[in-house]
């Protein structure tokens, strides 16, 4: 049983009697060569039954910590109290690293830091043993939450703009079913508007489309302007085309030629009004 009138450092000078020299008990195979250490188990499990036996408490805590790609930095703050006086007590600072590729890297660095204040603290023989689990130190910055959540957003963007192109769907469709602009979107509900886009919007008509339509005012501006465009062998080519939509609409999002088949009957109108005057350019010269 522990001495009452004893105070911690008599405590500790007990303790560094009856414990003198901890075995190595770990190898570790490294890229440097092979090497044995005294693992943080070890140290607890020799030492614990000499501060229970002379009434000392041990606890550790973090005061600083720093994450440097897959290795964690951290100080620690050891400190030993007399279990009859918790007035009486020191701290012993210990500084630890741990590497690891998911999330163990700080307990391995307070292991690390609390074994080391210990064996520092009694004075333990052990040899110099820095722990390692053979992870190659990756000083590469790891992504900011900010950094991840803008890269999901842009390749939820990415998604957005192929189910654009690949549906035919015009930007003005996409915008009024969103309700808000892109910007204001997070990835989740961007992947979600792209979703609509491919299983919801309506498919881009083709010429028999339109011949089996009703006399509408649309199905009427879609012959008209099939027809306009095979009269201007410089339009044949869809790129060329595609310019001259973006042209009369204002829409510069329209990527192919197929966004006729969603374009409300104004913007329809804009360009059978831009392909006649390309008609009568050609029909005059």
């Amino acid at each position: 049983m522990a001495d009452e009138k004893l105070n911690i450092y008599q405590r500790m000078h007990a303790v560094m009697r009856d414990v003198a020299y901890i075995r190595k008990d770990g190898r570790m195979a490294h890229s440097g060569g092979n090497y044995t250490f005294v693992s943080h188990d070890a140290v607890m499990a020799k030492v614990r039954p000499a501060l229970l036996r002379h009434g000392i408490v041990v606890t550790s805590s973090a005061i600083e910590h720093e994450c440097n790609g897959n290795r964690t930095e951290m100080t620690c703050a050891v400190r030993f109290t007399s279990t009859d006086d918790p007035s009486d007590y020191i701290i012993v600072n210990g500084v630890g690293y741990g590497i690891d590729k998911q999330d163990k890297g700080p307990g391995k660095a307070m292991s690390y830091a609390t074994k080391y204040a210990i064996l520092k603290a009694l004075a333990l023989e052990t040899g110099d043993d820095p722990e390692n689990d053979a992870i190659d130190y990756d000083a590469t910055p790891q992504p900011t939450p900010q950094q991840l959540a803008a890269d999901a957003k842009q390749r939820a963007m990415d998604g957005l703009k192929r189910a654009q192109s690949d549906t035919g769907t015009s930007w003005d469709a996409i915008k009024k079913h969103a309700g808000r602009a892109t910007a204001d979107m997070d990835a989740t509900e961007i992947d979600a508007l792209a979703e609509w886009v491919r299983e919801h919007a309506p498919k881009p008509a083709d010429v028999g489309d339109i011949n089996a339509a009703d006399n509408t005012d649309t199905a009427r501006l879609l012959v008209e302007i099939a027809g306009l465009r095979a009269k201007l062998p410089a339009l044949s080519h869809d790129g060329d085309y595609v310019q001259l939509l973006r042209q009369a609409t204002g829409i510069r999002e329209i990527a192919d030629a197929g966004a006729v088949g969603n374009m409300s009957i104004g913007d329809l109108t804009r360009v059978r009004d831009e392909l006649a005057k390309h008609a009568a350019k050609g029909a005059a010269a």
